[in-house]
């Protein structure tokens, strides 16, 4: 607020009153600082606790601490072992679709 407003709320407003006027202001100032994301992501939160149960939102919430957890012990494998890992996933896939009869499996029994 200005000099003038100021001087003239301790004019006619107790300190109570003017701590509320302040807090108040410092809320619409807070809210036209609002960005047009922070807007969307506000109403978006708000359908979400319209349409989505507790149980549901309780279960998506382990969800994504779970993962958390696992994507933390990934990120701290080294390198090598990252590597070893990706390999060791890109080659079970690979004979995951060969035991399923996939276009690889039907050779008749010939792996190479």
């Amino acid at each position: 607020m200005g000099k003038f407003a100021n001087a003239f709320m301790s004019l006619f407003l107790d300190e109570k009153a003017r701590k509320s006027a302040a807090q108040r202001s410092a809320v619409r100032a807070k809210e036209q600082k609002m960005t047009t994301r922070d807007r969307e992501m506000q109403a978006l939160r708000e359908k979400v606790s319209d349409v989505m149960t507790p149980e549901r939102q309780e279960l998506i919430q382990h969800a994504m601490k779970v993962r958390t957890a696992k994507a933390k012990i990934l990120d701290d494998l080294s390198d090598e072992h990252k590597q070893k890992l990706y390999a060791l996933a890109i080659k079970s896939l690979l004979r995951e679709g060969k035991d399923e009869g996939g276009p690889e499996g039907n050779n008749g029994g010939n792996n190479g």
